[in-house]
């Protein structure tokens, strides 16, 4: 399990994370999402041990990330979104360098780098040096080296930046198949269509914390249903605010025109009823709808 314990970071007098917690189970494939870039992407600098909060800590596996005598360094990978490498070595001998590291060497270092290199396609660009590889393939040498070491733990900022549709596909297959052979994902993302059935759960951050969490299908179906409803009153305008004024789901009651927007906090049985209330208190309605709403807004932001 992955811990987050009361962090907090201030940076020019403004808080980037304030007091979080949160606990990211082993087995998951959690997104951060949501408008705050900022807080994002030091969730996981943190959690790689890269930052240092101003209060607080995180624990892998109930060890601190930044007790260098506990070694839980060896038990993540992080992948950054700059892409930054030694650009005078070539793509052998750059992992052999991030597994020097970890103290691989040699015959062992070799079978490694041969298997992920064929893991993600990379055979061709072995003779290149790495300033001299295409830009589409960068994400997926930085991938090389979150899991060179094979780590449990995968901390990924933007994986998908760079990338074409064809791209995009291909690492959200790698992601799968990391996934299913053990190693749990922490990354922060815009959504695109590939990551469909890829997330287990979701964090929307907001203001330096977190707004929305759970798994991605109930969140989905909680921001969905807050949308808020847009009623078209023909005739009783009075009769159908008393009724909505007096129901204690209902919020930001709205008047525009002959039409009332609201917020209705409870569930489709209790939607019904507020429904028949306001029919039944002589109020003529045309319409009773839900306002679109673009979750790419609120969630892959």
């Amino acid at each position: 399990m992955l811990e987050f314990q009361n962090l907090t970071v201030q940076k020019d007098n403004r808080r980037i994370l304030d007091q979080l917690n949160m606990e990211v189970v082993d087995g998951s494939i959690v997104g951060l999402l949501g408008p705050d870039s900022d807080a994002k992407r030091m969730v996981l600098r943190i959690a790689a041990a890269i930052e240092y909060p101003d209060g607080g800590d995180v624990l892998l596996e109930g060890k601190s990330v930044f007790d260098k005598k506990a070694g839980t360094f060896m038990k993540y990978g992080y992948m950054s979104n700059d892409h930054v490498f030694f650009h005078q070595l070539k793509l052998f001998e750059y992992y052999e360098m991030c597994l020097s590291i970890y103290k691989i060497r040699g015959r062992m270092a070799r079978i490694r780098i041969e298997d992920i290199i064929e893991q993600l396609e990379l055979e061709k660009y072995t003779d290149l040096y790495l300033e001299e590889l295409p830009l589409e393939m960068r994400p997926f040498v930085s991938l090389g080296q979150a899991i060179i070491h094979e780590p449990s733990w995968l901390l990924l900022d933007h994986p998908f930046n760079d990338l074409d549709g064809l791209g995009r596909e291909k690492m959200r297959n790698l992601l799968a198949q990391l996934h299913d052979q053990g190693m749990s994902i922490l990354l922060n993302c815009s959504m695109v269509p590939e990551m469909t059935g890829l997330l287990t759960d979701v964090l929307v951050f907001e203001e330096g914390k977190i707004a929305i969490s759970g798994p991605i299908e109930e969140v989905v179906e909680q921001i969905m249903h807050e949308r808020p409803v847009r009623m078209h009153v023909l005739s009783n305008m009075d009769g159908a605010l008393d009724v909505l004024k007096t129901n204690d789901l209902v919020e930001r009651v709205i008047v525009d025109g002959s039409h009332v927007i609201f917020r209705f906090r409870g569930d489709d049985i209790e939607e019904a009823r507020l429904l028949s209330s306001i029919v039944k208190n002589g109020v003529l309605l045309q319409n009773y709808t839900r306002d679109r709403i673009n979750l790419d807004d609120i969630l892959w932001r």
